[in-house]
């Protein structure tokens, strides 16, 4: 039987439940389900906007999908790059629906043939594979941290609760000072700030984004734009959460960078740790070293026990690494569909070419 993929409205109510319910009596408690009522959400601006689709078959909901549409930059033009979020179709319970899935991401990419998805997990996922089956490139995004408070690290981190002796060593290393002693040697910085810059935490973006985005644009071939008008949509002053941070040296601006700072509860990957992600940045070719350290800095002086980042550019990786970052495993995966690979690359991400972090698409989610 043909699929009709459409966007979503109040008249698909129903059958969205009733697919909701298909999935809850197979699974108990599915990871996420489809909206019933995709109320218009605050991306729904002038830059950024997003829509939810189903997949019907005979009038019943078998899958559905949410979109965001952006403004982006492609091999140095302007373009509209759509993120996939939250594919889902019935395939998940029943085999005979295992066409749905593909269906749905070849109609999208038909429709918007500038699409990336992130997130997703492991490579080894559902979805990273059939996005492969499809043509996508899909690649890691490097994650990277630092540990400022040691003991709070080695009794909070839930990685270092099992098995018995992995808590053991985690105990021993906070209350002896050796977990302290240990990261201060690892987390060394092997670089000394240049004089003369602050750091400024503002309340608002400013003109001063757009000097920098003009001069960060040429580091990257394909991205989400990073103008003012743009950030003030991807990240919305109005957030408790959000630190903007702005790097200057005199009155010139030489980059800046978006920070959350979250106090974890009973968290899967942090515990009670308080945390600080630094979502995004952007900067002039000589200041990102810059504006990765001072925004380590401005997060650990605001109680952050550790600081976290996944950064794609590698020139960002270098910053982060001459800041005292080091590299851990990365759950954070970046898909880029056929015509992005065609555009850039077979492996676009570890060749350097996109600008992907936690800013993007729903890479907020958990921090």
């Amino acid at each position: 039987m043909s699929l009709t993929i459409v966007a979503q409205g109040p008249e698909h109510r129903d059958a969205v439940a009733a697919f909701n319910q298909r999935l809850r009596d197979a699974l108990g408690q599915p990871p996420f389900l489809l909206p019933l009522d995709p109320a218009p959400d605050p991306w729904h601006k002038l830059h950024i906007s997003s829509c939810h689709y189903v997949a019907l078959e005979e009038g019943e909901v078998r899958g559905g999908y949410r979109i965001v549409v952006y403004p982006a930059v492609l091999n140095g033009e302007p373009v509209t790059a759509v993120n996939l979020q939250s594919p889902l179709s019935e395939s998940v319970i029943d085999k005979r629906y295992r066409h749905v899935a593909p269906e749905m991401i070849t109609d999208l990419v038909r429709k918007q043939p500038i699409a990336f998805e992130v997130g997703m997990g492991s490579l080894e996922a559902r979805l990273p594979k059939r996005l492969r089956s499809l043509g996508w490139s899909v690649e890691e995004v490097p994650f990277l941290f630092r540990v400022h408070r040691a003991n709070r690290f080695f009794t909070e981190m839930p990685m270092f609760n099992s098995p018995w002796f992995r808590r053991w060593g985690a105990r021993v290393a906070a209350l002896s000072g050796l977990g302290s002693a240990g990261c201060l040697w690892l987390h060394r910085k092997r670089k000394k700030l240049p004089s003369g810059l602050r750091l400024l935490r503002e309340s608002s973006w400013g003109d001063w984004a757009d000097a920098v985005w003009h001069a960060f644009r040429p580091e990257l071939r394909f991205g989400v734009r990073r103008d003012a008008a743009v950030l003030e949509e991807l990240y919305p002053p109005e957030e408790p959460r959000l630190r903007i941070y702005r790097v200057v040296r005199g009155e010139q601006t030489l980059g800046w960078a978006a920070a959350l700072l979250t106090q974890m509860r009973d968290n899967r990957y942090f515990g009670n740790l308080r945390v600080g992600t630094v979502l995004d940045a952007a900067a002039q070719p000589e200041a990102f070293f810059a504006v990765a350290a001072l925004a380590d800095e401005a997060l650990e002086a605001e109680g952050a026990d550790l600081v976290i980042t996944n950064q794609s550019l590698p020139r960002w990786q270098e910053a982060f690494r001459d800041a005292g970052f080091l590299r851990g495993p990365s759950n954070y995966l970046c898909a880029c569909s056929p015509a992005l690979v065609e555009a850039l690359s077979p492996s676009p991400v570890s060749d350097g070419l996109v600008h992907v972090v936690r800013g993007d698409g729903p890479g907020r989610i958990h921090l």
